[in-house]
């Protein structure tokens, strides 16, 4: 049984159940993506590239493999073959599929995915880019509970356009967040919530007030974590430094390095660059989970700069 979903303002069509996505209520069009279960049949062509997990063809076809999980076949950015192990577990299926195949897909569909978290604010996105374990989830759970809609948790997709302000196009309502932070917002969790097996992160329904048009990116803020006096600091970055930063920041980035071409990318980083205020936010690491509320509070006042001009 196939069902759609909406995805990136994608149509996506899944024989393999999507309870993460919203469904599609969009017009009456093609799918954008087809997933589908089956067996993966590769190209006769060997591949130009290998990867931990992964093989890479000229073309950008691009295969994952586990051996707990199965096997995806990503082509072309509009179709994903997912062949699992025998007794793989739905949920484990969903985790990749949602992960490292979502960023690929993105890459073949030349767009640009980042380690980032996002919220609206007035018109337009504020986006918060940092290493794995920097606390970006956490923020947008912060802001979330001042009032402003997610857009993108962990993983932010950006359109970069020629002619137009780069956008975030809206992924998944819900966050992945720490038992900690869900403790001190005091938000329930339940077994069902379990990100994978053995991985201290629980998936959040963000549904409710989740922002679902495309979004010009109105500031970026890339997030450091580090002993210093101040609770927190924010420092306007260079150009250069941003795109350097952002660079190492790009989600799946050895396989996107593969499947596009580099003049490509840095292209893309450049436009973003050029037309964002772009800020460091270095948050002093010993600063307890309980004033959350407060940097929150500060990145408001901060952002909000930009949005009411």
């Amino acid at each position: 049984m196939n069902d759609d979903y909406t995805l990136c303002g994608w149509r996506v069509r899944s024989g393999l159940a999507l309870p993460e996505l919203l469904p599609w209520v969009g017009e009456h069009r093609e799918p954008d993506v087809v997933i589908t279960i089956g067996r993966v049949s590769l190209p006769a062509t060997p591949p130009i590239h290998t990867l931990p997990f992964s093989q890479i063809w000229p073309d950008g076809g691009y295969l994952f493999t586990l051996e707990t999980v199965g096997r995806y076949w990503v082509s072309a950015g509009k179709t994903v073959v997912i062949e699992p192990v025998e007794n793989a577990h739905e949920a484990d299926l969903r985790v990749f599929l949602l992960g490292t195949v979502f960023g690929v897909l993105c890459h073949q569909r030349r767009l640009l995915p980042l380690h980032a978290s996002a919220v609206r604010m007035g018109m337009g996105a504020v986006v918060m880019a940092g290493d794995c374990g920097v606390g970006k989830s956490t923020l947008a759970a912060g802001l979330r509970q001042r009032g402003y809609p997610l857009v993108a948790d962990d993983t932010t997709i950006i359109q970069v356009s020629p002619s137009h302000t780069p956008v975030v196009l809206p992924s998944y309502p819900y966050q992945k967040l720490c038992l900690d932070v869900l403790e001190m917002m005091k938000i329930p969790v339940i077994n069902e919530m379990v990100n994978r097996p053995g991985q201290p992160k629980y998936h959040i329904p963000a549904t409710v007030g989740f922002e679902t048009a495309p979004l010009p990116v109105l500031k970026m803020y890339i997030v450091y974590r580090r002993v210093c006096k101040m609770p927190y600091s924010i420092e306007k970055i260079t150009h250069g430094a941003a795109m350097q930063s952002l660079g190492r920041m790009l989600y799946r980035r050895i396989a996107g390095h593969q499947i596009v071409p580099k003049s490509e990318l840095f292209h893309n980083v450049a436009a973003l660059v050029k037309t964002t205020s772009m800020y460091r936010l270095y948050v002093n690491e010993r600063e307890p989970l309980s004033s959350l509320d407060r940097l929150a509070a500060a990145i408001e006042v901060h952002a909000q700069r930009e949005v009411c001009k």
